[in-house]
């Protein structure tokens, strides 16, 4: 699988999750706001076709940390309607990358061109934000939390996470995470 954009979970030891909220590209019309994801983004030339060295560079650019020593998680595949040819598909593989960070408070006030809000969220504020995510961002939240861990996020919202994650290396649907353990 060719992987095309590179995502970065970047946790704390308290297991709160960093996320970003875009000034662009995340606007959904239809909650008439900007959205909540994962700092990450496509892998250019640049790059040199490496994930690793697209994630520094995005995580700099959207936080102002500097990151290595990333964790691979898994790579995923996102399917979305062609819009040239109707009734059909477009895939993207993606690449969910992990670091854990020590005192990464600061990050909050970080500001750019790209990014308008930056904020920690724990387990439960990640439930009442459910609505407020690119729904490929929390798809891969989600099975992060479910894999690394081992939690599972139970909804106090409804929520948009209704079709399984194309992600056969894993095999699970969304709504399997969205449920407690048994």
């Amino acid at each position: 699988m060719q992987i095309d954009s590179v995502f970065v979970v970047i946790t704390t030891k308290d297991k709160r999750i960093l996320v970003v909220k875009h000034n662009q590209d995340s606007y959904d019309r239809d909650l008439g706001q900007h959205v909540w994801g994962l700092p990450g983004g496509g892998i250019d030339n640049n790059d040199l076709d490496s994930p690793e060295i697209a994630a520094i560079r995005e995580v700099k650019e959207e936080t102002g940390l500097t990151v290595t020593g990333f964790k691979y998680v898994f790579d995923f595949i996102q399917r979305k309607l062609n819009k040239v040819q109707p009734g059909t598909y477009t895939q993207t593989g993606l690449r969910l990358l992990w670091c854990e960070l020590d005192n990464i408070e600061d990050v909050v006030n970080f500001a750019s061109d790209e990014i308008c809000e930056v904020k920690l969220i724990d387990h439960d504020e990640l439930k009442d934000m459910l609505d407020v995510f690119l729904l490929a961002h929390l798809r891969m939240i989600l099975m992060f939390l479910n894999f690394v861990y081992d939690r599972r996020v139970v909804p106090t919202s409804s929520t948009p996470l209704a079709k399984p994650v194309e992600c056969p290396k894993l095999g699970l649907l969304d709504r399997e995470l969205l449920v407690p353990r048994g």
